[in-house]
């Protein structure tokens, strides 16, 4: 809601209100923003929307003082520490200060640098550097040139959901890796055309007026578009992110689309002979479908397996989909049904997370040996990674508590010992664990030993 009223002021330096208010609304209740509210994980998108926004706003005054200044930095920071992206709105006011000619570039530009030296240094220094796992993610397997075989359908991809937003889910992680006509060719006819309408209105905008004071519209599109163009090239996959498309991704690029939206709307509706109330029943009709759109997605996010058990629907092909939604029955109880998917994800796709919740599966119907193979096949998987993440530890524990429970302590003691303990020394379970493998060895010893029959000769 915030970030809505930001936006609302924000369009009203370009619009009318009554424009202006109309694409708040639209941001507001667009479905493609419901994963970016509903589902917690996901709210980063308004945090950093949020100060982003209000450092833009504050920008606007072609005279800053030292305080507004201090504030600028002060929120665009924020932005940028809560997620990467808010870095954009860096480039966004660079951009309109340039376009609107409000001066003091230089003093920015500086700014900019040293935002960016010290957000990197923050980063490398105590953050560390991250980058998502290949072995779980289809898109990050892909080299540059097959990513690059992706692009027009990931655009698609958003351009219909935002007109069309019909199919919703999370967990969208199909790949492109041959071109063919239905998954490259028409999807880049479709964006060639798009993107072709939009030079087209800015062509007609250009032309629309000759007097500089009159060439506003046109400057206010071009900024707009750059915020959608420059929004929409951070999810191309050019640099490899944690899925193929996101919903919430779009929460930044929107913005630019309903800006251009709104500037074609000031521009052409008024040589449009219709009355206002026309308008405003339209309006409202649009408004009331996106939002019943909207309401009707939230019951998905009743809960977890609500969630899932909808999406798995849609993106049966996602092995974290798969994992995730079974991870989520067995916990409820439902073992068999959960490990029903948690196979159907090996199946597809072995990773540490998917063969250590096999082996939880096997551990629960008690066939030990079969959990015991597929927690040393997630340990195999886990170490060969070039960067350790996910379950190691747990793996390790995995392994001990079995083979204690299939009553092999020995082999438990070993394993702890000449392993598990040489990775994670000081660990309180791990050393919990070896006291009960001994524990058990001396429980078997005496048990073997008070059973024997008496074989001396008195």
């Amino acid at each position: 809601m915030a970030d809505s009223f930001l936006l609302f002021l924000f369009f009203c330096v370009f619009f009318s209100e009554d424009i202006s208010f109309f694409l708040a609304l639209l941001f507001l209740v667009h479905p493609i923003n419901v994963e970016s509210v509903a589902y917690i994980g996901s709210t980063q998108s308004e945090l950093y929307f949020l100060p982003g926004i209000t450092a833009l706003l504050l920008s606007q005054k072609k005279a800053l003082s030292r305080l507004r200044l201090l504030w600028i930095i002060g929120l665009l920071l924020f932005s940028i520490f809560t997620k990467e992206t808010g870095f954009l709105f860096v480039i966004l006011i660079l951009l309109y200060r340039a376009l609107f000619k409000l001066g003091e570039l230089k003093k920015f530009a500086f700014l900019t640098g040293l935002i960016a030296v010290f957000y990197i240094l923050l980063r490398i220094l105590y953050g560390g550097v991250t980058f998502a796992d290949p072995t779980s993610i289809p898109i990050v397997a892909l080299p540059l040139t097959y990513r690059l075989l992706n692009i027009p359908s990931i655009i698609l991809f958003y351009i219909k959901t935002f007109f069309f937003p019909s199919t919703l889910l999370i967990w969208q992680l199909w790949v492109i890796k041959t071109a063919s006509w239905t998954n490259f060719l028409l999807p880049l006819v479709v964006c060639i055309l798009f993107f072709g309408l939009l030079a087209y209105i800015g062509y007609l905008l250009y032309k629309k007026e000759n007097s500089l004071y009159k060439k506003l519209p046109f400057i206010t599109y071009v900024f707009f578009f750059t915020w959608f163009t420059i929004g929409i090239g951070m999810l191309l996959q050019i640099i490899p992110l944690d899925m193929t498309v996101a919903d919430r991704w779009f929460y930044f690029p929107i913005v630019g689309l309903l800006g251009m939206i709104g500037i074609t709307l000031t521009a052409f509706l008024p040589s449009i002979k219709i009355n206002r109330s026309t308008y405003i029943f339209a309006a409202a009709f649009l408004l009331c479908i996106l939002g019943t759109r909207t309401f009707i997605r939230t019951f998905d996010y009743k809960d977890n397996i609500t969630l899932y058990r909808h999406d798995i629907k849609g993106a049966n092909e996602s092995v974290i989909g798969l994992t995730a939604y079974g991870v989520e029955l067995f916990n409820a109880g439902k073992i068999e049904e959960g490990c029903t998917l948690i196979q159907h994800a090996v199946d597809l796709s072995q990773t540490a997370d998917d063969m250590t919740e096999l082996g939880n599966c096997n551990q629960a119907n008690k066939q030990y040996d079969d959990a015991i193979s597929a927690y040393t096949r997630a340990l195999e998987i886990y170490n060969s990674e070039s960067v350790h993440r996910g379950p190691g530890l747990v793996i390790y524990l995995n392994i001990a508590h079995t083979l204690i429970a299939a009553d092999r302590p020995q082999e438990a003691i070993d394993f702890i010992n000449n392993k598990a303990l040489k990775r994670y020394p000081e660990n309180q379970q791990l050393l919990q664990l070896l006291n009960d493998a001994d524990s058990e060895m001396n429980f078997n010893k005496n048990t073997f030993q008070n059973t024997l029959p008496n074989t001396h000769i008195l």
